[in-house]
């Protein structure tokens, strides 16, 4: 039985074979012998990869496509930091992900804030993971600011949670200036 196998790096998109929607970020399929379409869905955001087309045959009765969204780059910034009231801020157990795309993975070195740059001006989701925590939080870029964002560990009773808050954006010498004195892990 010939088979396909599609994935979507660094994100998970919609993906179709010969047009029909057949699953998100990755697909292992039975398929028929013959010609058969990827097609790959359009992201905000991102470079949306080319169309393929594949023959199965006896000889090559199985395929594999990868599909690889690229990042459209802007001049907008995000800020992520601790917020005041966390001691033991861990950046080893600190990831953070722009639109489903991971953009840092744990730190082995320590920082006060870290800043993404280069992200295109829009609305964004950010979902910062720390530890077993997790939140969302939609962003709205600029170019030439920083949209600044504060997390915290909140516990009530026996239960915790990651508080995320956005803070307005200002320009990017503005923020840097307010936050010379600390040490800023910088990702583009």
């Amino acid at each position: 039985q010939p088979k396909l196998t599609i994935s979507t790096t660094p994100i998970a998109a919609g993906i179709r074979v010969d047009a029909a929607q057949v699953g998100i970020g990755q697909v292992l399929m039975d398929a028929h012998w013959g010609n058969h379409r990827i097609e790959f869905a359009n992201v905000a955001g991102y470079q949306t990869p080319a169309s393929v087309t594949t023959m199965l045959t006896e000889d090559q009765p199985n395929a594999v496509i990868v599909g690889e969204y690229i990042r459209l780059s802007g001049d907008g910034f995000i800020a992520i930091r601790p917020s005041d009231d966390l001691q033991k801020f861990d950046p080893a157990q600190l990831r953070i992900y722009v639109d489903n795309e991971l953009i840092l993975d744990g730190s082995d070195r320590t920082f006060d804030a870290a800043l993404l740059g280069h992200l295109l001006s829009g609305k964004r989701m950010l979902r910062v993971h720390y530890g077993d925590l997790s939140n969302d939080i939609p962003v709205n870029t600029m170019d030439g600011h920083v949209a600044e964002i504060t997390f915290r560990v909140e516990s009530f009773f026996s239960k915790r949670r990651l508080s995320l808050r956005d803070k307005s954006a200002v320009p990017v010498e503005e923020w840097r200036d307010r936050v010379k004195k600390l040490e800023i892990l910088t990702i583009s």
